[in-house]
């Protein structure tokens, strides 16, 4: 057990260092410490089930490439926090305020990302296989040439959402708000095409 609190750089130091049971463990014991961790460059550590949960504050933040497995950043905050090319394959984003992230080409398949907001963020070309975004702000997102198969956005805020090119098929969208027109035309027509299968 720490003998005190550690700053925000002997934190980080931690998580560079590849001691993420030791961050973990520390967490555990400060519960209520805010750690700022804005600006700082986690680009390809491996951080699998690390607790960068809230109180945390991310802004322009770098995990690029980083193994993000089963991370949980759950309620944490920050803008243009980097997860480019990262592995956020059943991660936790539950309730994180993270306008304008990116996560071109991620992958996030089952990645949890309930009651939040992503305003702006970039999805481009991410594996969003299964992710679950019910209940969350996607205004202006961009998920040009995603795959959402099986994914849930239930419940959704997609004013100005960019879904061109978008694998959404088997993907659910029910009660959105603010669906684009051409948005709208396709979920219909990959209705119809599912009930003409399940028929056939």
């Amino acid at each position: 057990m720490a003998e005190k609190q550690l700053s925000n750089e002997e934190l980080a130091a931690l998580l560079r260092q590849g001691q993420v049971a030791t961050f973990n463990a520390y967490r555990e014991q400060f519960p209520n410490q805010e750690i700022d961790f804005s600006g700082q460059d986690f680009s390809g550590l491996e951080l699998v089930e690390a607790n960068l949960e809230h109180p945390i504050e991310l802004g322009n933040a770098d995990f690029s490439e980083a193994n993000l497995y089963k991370a949980n950043f759950c309620a944490a905050n920050g803008q243009n926090v980097c997860f480019r090319e990262a592995n956020c394959e059943e991660a936790c984003f539950n309730e994180v305020e993270f306008p304008d992230a990116v996560f071109i080409e991620a992958r996030c398949a089952e990645a949890r990302l309930v009651n939040a907001k992503f305003d702006g963020a970039s999805f481009k070309n991410a594996d969003c296989i299964a992710a679950v975004f019910t209940d969350t702000s996607l205004r202006v997102a961009n998920f040009e040439n995603a795959d959402l198969a099986e994914a849930c956005l239930a419940g959704t805020t997609l004013e100005q959402a960019n879904f061109k090119d978008a694998y959404i098929e088997t993907a659910n969208f029910a009660k959105p708000q603010g669906l684009s027109k051409e948005l709208s035309l396709q979920i219909i027509k990959n209705l119809l095409e599912g009930w003409e299968e399940e028929n056939d």
